[in-house]
C-alpha cells in the first residue's frame, strides 16, 4: 500500500523539526538525535524504494557526491595519521558519520517535492527551536539575568552555537515577508514577531562569531526589497513608510538597554583584542587567542602541508607553538593553548588532514555560491526569496567558518548539513513538475 504523498510530507516535517530539536536542544533533548538521524534513514530508504531513485535532483546528487567524497576522505585521514586510535579520533568520526543522516534529508526533500509553505514553516520550526532553548534556560537562571547580562545558549548547547542557529534562520526568514504577508494581516503580525524574536536571540547569545554574517546579510536583503519597492506601483508615501518600518524597528530593539550594553560591551572587547594583539601588548582574551592560534596553524601548515599532522598531534602542537609564540613575540611565559581546535575551519581541516580536505570544505562553498546565483537568475519572481535566502545564507555560513572550526563539534556540523541540504534540496524541486 503506498502512503499519499502529503501523508510522507507531514511525517517528513515533523521528522526535521525532532532533528532540529535533537540538536539545539542538544543537553536537554530526549531523543539522541544520532539515533533519530538514523530513522530518518531508513524513511528515506523507503521513499526511494517506492519513489525510485530517478526521482532524486541533479543538484542533490552533486551535493550528495561532496558529501560523500568529505567523508571518505576526512575519515580515511584520520585513520592513517592515527593507527592508535584515541578518543579525539573516534570522536571526530562519530560526528563525520552523521552525515550520512543529513544526505537523507535532502534526498527525502527532493524525492518528496514539497510545497514553499512546508519550506517556510520548517525554517520557522527552526527559529522556534532556538526560541524553547532560550525559554529553558531563561527559567532555569531567572529573568535577573537578562539585565546582568547574561551569555544565553550553555543550558542546552553551547552559546557560540545558540548565535548561529538563531542567526541562520533570522537571515532566511527575512525572505519570507511577502509570502507571510499573502497570509493575512494577523498571521503576518505573528510572523514578524517571531522574526524579532529569533533576531533577539542573536544578540543574548553574544556570539561575534554569528553576528559577523548578520550585516553583511541585511545588506543583500535590503538591496533586495529595495529593488522591489522601487519596482512596485505603490505611492511614494507607502514606499517611504516601507522602507523606514525596518529602521525604526531596530532602532528600538537597540534602544533597549540589555540588548544595547551587550553590543558595546562585546564590540569593544574585540577591538580592543586586536589591538592588544597586533601591538604585542597581550595575546589574552578569545581574540587573542584566536590570532595566536591562527599564527601556530599557518605553522603547522608549511610542515604537514600535503596530509596533515592528525587529530592526535593537534593538542601538543597547538600546546607547544603557543608557547613558543608567546614567549618569541610577547616575551611572555606561558603555558600554551589546549584548545579542541584551531577555532578556523578552513585552517583546521587543513592543518589536521591536509590541503585536500581544505579544498573540499572550500568546495561546499564555490558549490553553494555557484548553485544559488545561477537558481537567482534563472528562477520566476516568486521564487527568488529563497534562492537570495540561499546566497545569503552561503555568505553568512562561510564567515562563520573564518573564527570557529564549525565541523569539528556536532551541533555545528549537524546545523550546517541540515540547513544546506534543506535549503539545496528545496530550490532543486522549485523548477521540476
Amino acid at each position: 500500500m503506498l502512503i499519499p504523498l502529503n501523508v510522507l510530507q507531514i511525517i517528513l516535517f515533523f521528522s526535521l523539526f525532532i532533528t532540529f530539536l535533537g540538536y539545539i536542544l542538544r543537553w536537554v533533548f530526549p531523543v539522541n538525535i544520532e539515533i533519530w538521524l538514523g530513522v530518518l534513514f531508513l524513511f528515506t530508504l523507503y521513499l526511494i524504494a517506492k519513489r525510485g531513485y530517478q526521482s532524486i535532483s541533479v543538484p542533490v546528487r552533486l551535493w550528495l557526491g561532496l558529501m560523500a567524497l568529505f567523508w571518505s576522505f576526512n575519515v580515511l585521514s584520520a585513520l592513517f595519521h592515527d593507527s592508535d586510535i584515541g578518543y579525539r579520533t573516534l570522536s571526530l568520526i562519530s560526528t563525520y558519520s552523521t552525515i550520512l543522516g543529513f544526505a537523507s534529508v535532502a534526498v527525502a526533500i527532493s524525492v518528496l517535492k514539497p510545497k514553499i509553505d512546508f519550506f517556510w514553516y520548517l525554517i520557522a520550526a527552526g527559529a522556534i527551536g532556538v526560541l524553547l532553548a532560550f525559554g529553558l534556560e531563561l527559567k532555569n537562571v531567572g529573568w535577573g539575568a537578562l539585565e546582568q547580562g547574561h551569555r544565553f545558549g550553555g543550558y542546552t548547547s553551547q552559546q557560540i552555537s545558540f548565535g548561529v542557529f538563531a542567526n541562520t534562520f533570522f537571515i532566511i526568514l527575512l525572505g519570507s515577508f511577502v509570502w507571510a504577508f499573502n497570509k493575512g494581516h494577523l498571521f503576518f503580525l505573528v510572523w514578524l514577531l517571531l522574526i524579532i524574536a529569533d533576531f533577539c536571540m542573536i544578540i543574548v547569545s553574544q556570539s561575534r562569531n554569528a553576528w559577523l554574517g548578520l550585516p553583511e546579510a541585511v545588506i543583500v536583503w535590503s538591496v533586495y526589497y529595495g529593488f522591489k519597492l522601487y519596482q512596485s506601483d505603490v505611492s511614494f508615501i507607502k514606499k517611504l513608510i516601507v522602507a523606514i518600518s525596518p529602521i525604526v524597528v531596530v532602532m528600538l530593539l537597540f534602544s533597549m538597554q540589555p540588548l544595547k550594553k551587550i553590543v558595546e560591551q562585546r564590540v569593544g572587547l574585540a577591538v580592543t583584542g586586536v589591538e592588544n594583539y597586533v601591538s604585542r601588548e597581550s595575546f589574552y582574551g578569545s581574540v587573542g587567542a584566536r590570532l595566536m592560534m591562527y599564527e601556530a596553524g599557518f605553522s603547522g601548515i608549511k610542515e604537514h602541508f600535503w596530509f596533515g599532522m592528525g587529530t592526535e598531534n593537534f593538542p601538543s602542537f597547538v600546546k607547544q607553538e603557543t608557547k613558543q609564540i608567546a614567549l618569541e613575540k610577547f616575551e611572555k611565559k606561558f603555558g600554551g593553548y589546549q584548545f579542541s581546535s584551531i577555532h578556523n575551519q578552513f585552517l583546521m581541516s587543513w592543518l589536521i588532514h591536509g590541503v585536500f580536505a581544505f579544498i573540499i570544505v572550500l568546495s561546499f562553498f564555490v558549490f553553494m555560491f555557484v548553485y544559488f546565483y545561477r537558481g537567482l537568475k534563472r528562477s520566476p519572481e516568486d521564487d527568488k526569496p529563497i534562492w537570495v535566502a540561499g546566497l545569503v545564507y552561503s555568505l553568512a555560513t562561510f564567515i562563520s567558518f573564518l573564527p570557529e572550526s564549525m565541523l569539528h563539534s556536532l551541533y555545528n556540523f549537524s546545523h550546517f548539513f541540515m540547513v544546506s541540504s534543506i535549503l539545496i534540496a528545496y530550490t532543486s524541486t522549485l523548477n521540476r513538475s
